[in-house]
């Protein structure tokens, strides 16, 4: 068998490789596989997950006496893979890791370790010792190596390997690759090509006469430089693109222009197969977190995805886990699935349920159980195998990914199973698959196809190349980061195989010429794509010859092609068929939107929330009710206003209806107990972002709130002599003055009250709507006899029989205080009188009628206004006689809004916390 070697032939290659029949062409890693296999040792399958775990555990049994002890205790995981990545470099440095063999320093802390180790894969060094061992076995299967660098330049370990091939009977020949300048030296870039041969310094930069042959520019935009670069080698004959760690930039860019994908998809962690696994374990910590819970709900992959969707859509409703609320849907999601297949197993299709929804599993938030860890792990890894093993031959982008997300998840059970306790801690979960995803990412499932740019991330594959490339490319040119030794010069002195000064120097320079042999190899053009200065060796170089502040701006030079209509400089990255765009406005705001066909409405069922959004927000009501549009389960959970408000509802809902309501108000320890007793479990089904890491000030003073308000509510109950309390009350009669029809009118008031009965035995009843905040609109409602929910709400206790309404008002939960017209039935409210006396609920439910019925005719004439728009209001727009004031009412919003309310534009950014970014977001 004939093998031709290099450093860096594992990388990707060239699209035309030189012809080597019968022969390997294969890099570092590459050949000691081949060299293993006919040495009759298996392949290493221990993945760098569970080295870290094992080699943690050896650091845990030398004791606390050492020079790592102080970071184990902080960060065992962190430090175990710090660790680890140095003894392995020790180890190929010709380091024995023998106990009493005299290392200095930190290496002997690192040999007392190597007396712990059991089961660890084995490094580089210990791979080639095992070979050696069995070198006997090699010729008969390898006759000769080819290398194409000189063995000087290949690690410490490969150099005793190839020493011991020799002596073996394996031939070992060297053949390098001689530079030799592709350009004819008069061009520009021949003498770029000279100069850098040269071993002279060059005394200056280099003078060039502007031939286009070399292009050095900078960029500012990498998307609009990938386009240009890939348009450009279309329409070239042997062009090549050294795109480092970037190629998914450039082969994105070539698919985005109707270019064959050279399969470079960019690795990634947040594929949504490879968070199935993190996501899992994170939903059994107690309490879950709530944006992790939505994430898995709303997650594209895994099973069960409609019931999870299902679920998400009631979790942005009410944000908790609730598993009474989440059983109902369970319910279906198992009928159903028992419908259209009669033969499943119920008992067997709950439990999967019940996997697969594991939310709060580990029942504490600082460790879980590493059994219940390998589970998930397992229960991940083969449902992948299964729809790996289920997939199509056609495979799709997604499926390619789905065995990079089961061998992660296998990484990580093994891991665990190496783990030396029952329990692992959070954090060290979290760093255990940190390490895992690194190693595992899964790519984009592109594929390369035929006709694709040659594109590759090593300047050292361009030598495997048939010919010298004509055009080259080289995106951020590099030799690339040097390894940095981690000890100390006495402790390097202890490893025989370190170089000294004079011999890194040398790799140094070796690796230097590695990456010059694209440069120097190029016969017609090339070009140079950096986004700034940098220190590297050959950045230096380059910049050396041509100074960075005299490489030509890409965006610069693109748009005086464009203008200046300057051929040289549309040729400058071959990207003459690129045009600038245009410079475009928005449209302006308009304030009414046309169709051509009636809107049906109002519906068979209509509320207070559907009745004002008609009235007052037209818009707003078509899309929502007629074209059914709604936010999607993909959005944030706020820890707002709202939540804080449904979950107060939910809390004097809970306390009603556990503490029935008998006259007098409960004591305040009472009351405080109650809540010590069923706040949190409140939170946990109702406010999941509260009880968040965090969050723990913010639950504290929601406590507050919430005790206060609740003892003043009842307080404002007794004192108006309240003989029953409905929560939740739903309500709902025939309205013929809506649309004259079979429109019904609901609704769900938050508090009915039952009064002491009239003195002629008339039942008297109350209204009470609880707000968290906006208690300065509530104000103006009353002021301006604008309040439409308690109107609308008044109109259905006709359902009562021959009772009455007394009272209404709102109850700010926020401030702990009632809102109310009159102070003749709760004395402790604060009153708002309104500026027309006259003003009754009765008189707001006419004019809500009136607006009603005029906008039912615009919509029937398919004419639509938008309210929220900036556009200002027209003729058009203002109501009829008897109608809302609906012009004064988007005023005073617009002003609510400027004033950090109601707005007609939603928010996208958080406030700013300065002292959260001081102590940088420390939990509590």
């Amino acid at each position: 068998m004939d093998i031709l070697a290099g450093l860096g032939f594992d990388g990707r290659r060239p699209n035309r490789i030189g012809a080597q029949l019968g022969v390997a062409v294969v890099g570092p890693a590459g050949l000691l596989g081949l060299i293993e296999y006919w040495a009759g040792i298996a392949p290493v399958e221990q993945r760098h997950t569970e080295r870290v775990v094992r080699y943690q555990e050896a650091l845990r049994a030398v004791g606390s006496a050492t020079f790592f002890a102080s970071s184990l205790r902080a960060d065992p995981l962190a430090t175990a893979e710090t660790l680890l990545r140095w003894r392995d470099f020790a180890l190929d440095h010709g380091w024995t890791g023998k106990p009493g063999s005299g290392s200095p320093g930190r290496l002997a802390a690192l040999a007392e370790v190597e007396a712990s180790l059991t089961d660890l894969s084995p490094c580089l060094a210990e791979r080639i010792s095992r070979v050696i061992e069995r070198i006997a076995r090699i010729p008969a299967a390898i006759q000769a190596i080819r290398l194409v660098d000189p063995t000087r330049q290949w690690a410490p370990p490969w150099q005793r390997l190839f020493r011991a091939l020799e002596s073996a009977g394996v031939v070992i020949r060297v053949e390098p690759d001689t530079l030799m300048p592709g350009a004819l030296e008069q061009t520009d870039l021949g003498r770029l090509q000279h100069a850098l041969l040269a071993d002279a310094e060059q005394p200056g930069p280099l003078s060039l006469n502007g031939d286009g042959t070399l292009k050095p520019l900078r960029c500012l935009d990498p998307q609009a430089s990938a386009v240009a670069t890939v348009a450009s080698m279309a329409s070239q004959e042997r062009g090549l693109l050294i795109c480092g760690d970037d190629g998914a930039l450039f082969d994105c860019a070539a698919r985005s222009r109707g270019l064959p994908s050279a399969g470079l998809g960019e690795k990634s962690r947040w594929r949504p197969p490879t968070q199935l696994l993190p996501l899992l374990l994170q939903l059994q910590w107690l309490p879950p977190d709530a944006e992790v819970l939505l994430q898995y709900l709303t997650l594209p992959a895994g099973p069960y995805r409609i019931l999870r969707g299902r679920i998400a859509t009631r979790f942005l409703d009410q944000p908790g886990y609730d598993p009474d609320a989440w059983a109902e849907l369970i319910d279906g999601e198992v009928q159903a699935r028992m419908a259209k297949d009669p033969n499943t197993n119920e008992a067997t299709l709950r439990k999967s349920i019940a996997e697969w929804l594991p939310v709060g599993a580990a029942r504490d938030r600082n460790a879980m159980p590493v059994d219940l860890a390998i589970a998930a792990c397992e229960r991940v890894r083969d449902y992948w195998n299964r729809r790996s093993a289920a997939a199509d031959s056609a495979s799709s982008s997604e499926q390619t990914q789905w065995p990079s997300a089961a061998r992660g998840a296998d990484s990580v059970a093994n891991a665990l199973r190496a783990w030396g306790a029952d329990a692992i801690p959070r954090e060290q979960l979290r760093r255990l698959l940190d390490i895992a995803a690194a190693e595992t990412a899964a790519d984009s499932g592109q594929t390369q196809r035929l006709g694709a740019l040659s594109m590759i991330a090593s300047p050292e594959t361009a030598r495997l190349s048939a010919d010298p490339p004509a055009h080259l490319v080289w995106w951020e040119p590099e030799v690339g980061a040097e390894t940095r030794p981690p000890f100390d010069p006495v402790e390097l002195a202890a490893l025989p195989d370190f170089p000294d000064a004079q011999g890194r120097e040398a790799l140094r320079q070796a690796a230097f010429g590695r990456a010059l042999w694209p440069i120097i190899a190029t016969t017609d053009s090339l070009t140079l794509l950096a986004r700034g200065s940098s220190d590297d060796l050959l950045r230096l170089r380059l910049e050396r010859l041509l100074p960075f502040d005299r490489w030509v701006s890409f965006e610069e030079r693109l748009m005086i092609a464009e203008n200046d209509q300057d051929q040289h400089a549309q040729g400058l990255m071959g990207c003459a068929d690129l045009s600038l765009i245009d410079d475009l406005s928005l449209p302006p705001s308009q304030r009414w939107w046309t169709l051509n066909q009636a809107i049906a409405c109002p519906r068979a069922k209509e509320s207070y929330s559907g009745l004002s959004s008609l009235a007052l927000e037209p818009h707003a009501y078509v899309l929502k009710y007629v074209a059914r549009l709604s936010e999607g389960g993909i959005a944030p959970v706020p820890l707002d206003a709202r939540l804080k408000g449904n979950l107060a509802h939910r809390v004097v809902q809970a306390w009603f209806t556990e503490n029935p309501w008998r006259g007098t108000a409960p004591s305040s320890k009472a009351l405080s107990a109650w809540l010590d007793r069923r706040l949190d479990d409140l939170i946990m089904t109702s406010g999941l972002p509260l009880a968040g890491a965090g969050q723990r000030t913010e639950r504290l003073r929601f406590r507050a709130q919430v005790q206060e308000a609740l003892e003043r509510l009842l307080n404002h109950l007794e004192q108006a002599e309240v003989r029953e309390v409905c929560v939740e009350a739903s309500l709902e009669r025939p309205a013929p003055e809506i649309a004259g029809g079979e429109t019904e009118l609901e609704g769900r008031l938050d508090l009915l009250l039952r009064l002491r009965d009239a003195d002629d035995g008339t039942a008297r009843w109350a209204i009470v709507d609880l707000k968290w905040g906006g208690q300065r609109d509530r104000e103006a409602e009353f002021k301006h006899g604008t309040y439409l929910q308690l109107a609308t709400y008044a109109a259905l206790v006709s359902t009562l029989g021959d009772g009455r309404l007394s009272a209404f008002g709102f109850f700010i939960l926020k401030s702990a205080t009632l809102l109310a017209p009159s102070g003749a039935i709760f004395p402790g409210a604060k009153v708002i009188a309104a500026e027309d006396p006259s003003i009754t609920p009765q008189r707001i439910w006419d004019r809500l009628m009136a607006t009603v019925h005029w906008r039912r005719e615009q919509l029937a004439q398919g004419r639509i206004e938008i309210t929220s728009a900036t556009a200002s209001f027209d003729t058009e727009s203002a109501p009829p006689a008897g109608g809302l004031p609906v012009l004064e009412i988007e005023a005073e919003r617009r002003d609510s809004g400027s004033r950090g309310g109601w707005s007609p534009k939603k928010t996208g950014f958080k406030t700013v916390d300065p002292w959260r970014v001081l102590i940088g977001g420390l939990r509590d």
